[in-house]
């Protein structure tokens, strides 16, 4: 992949391209982990890609566009390429999305703290897709167990560096 998106024009393609993996190996990793992936959850997570590809820091706006183009054709080879149990599946996501912590690492703090924000909130919003009683106990002890996204060190941003921007906290 040749693709070079402002903010992260310091990766190389490979690194890019696990960035690109990165939320759908989530909805995987989290939507799957009591059961199948439904497809509500699949659609949440497109729903939510697409979203944060026109509303979103103007950081990683980019990054989100090229992750939408890329959602589905990650997302179906994961599903045909790992393994079909959860607990086998679940550790192999959790490696590979360790190995984003080395890449955010090599960017700019606060490019770094928003891109880490933004995947903690997308694995709570797909942890939350499926209902439960009106809202109500809607996250698995399974989903639980991954949507903080325990294999990628969280990177703090600081408050004045959020100000700077003038921008509410994303969701």
């Amino acid at each position: 992949m040749s693709v070079k998106i402002k903010y992260l024009e310091n990766l190389d393609a490979q690194e890019l391209d696990l960035l690109l993996q990165a939320l759908p190996m989530i909805t995987l990793l989290v939507g799957a982990a009591d059961s199948d992936l439904t497809d509500e959850e699949i659609k949440y997570a497109e729903k939510i890609t697409h979203i944060r590809s026109y509303n979103e820091r103007e950081l990683l706006m980019e990054y989100y566009e090229d992750a939408e183009k890329t959602f589905v054709y990650h997302l179906e080879n994961l599903v045909n390429e790992l393994p079909k149990d959860s607990q086998s599946r679940n550790a192999e996501l959790a490696a590979r999305l360790e190995k984003i912590n080395p890449i955010l690492a090599k960017l700019d703090q606060r490019v770094a703290g928003y891109l880490y924000k933004g995947l903690v909130s997308f694995a709570h919003h797909i942890a939350r897709s499926e209902g439960g009683f009106l809202g109500f106990f809607s996250v698995s002890k399974a989903e639980e167990k991954w949507m903080n996204l325990p294999m990628i060190t969280p990177v703090s941003i600081f408050e004045e560096e959020m100000d700077l921007e003038g921008e509410e906290e994303n969701s």
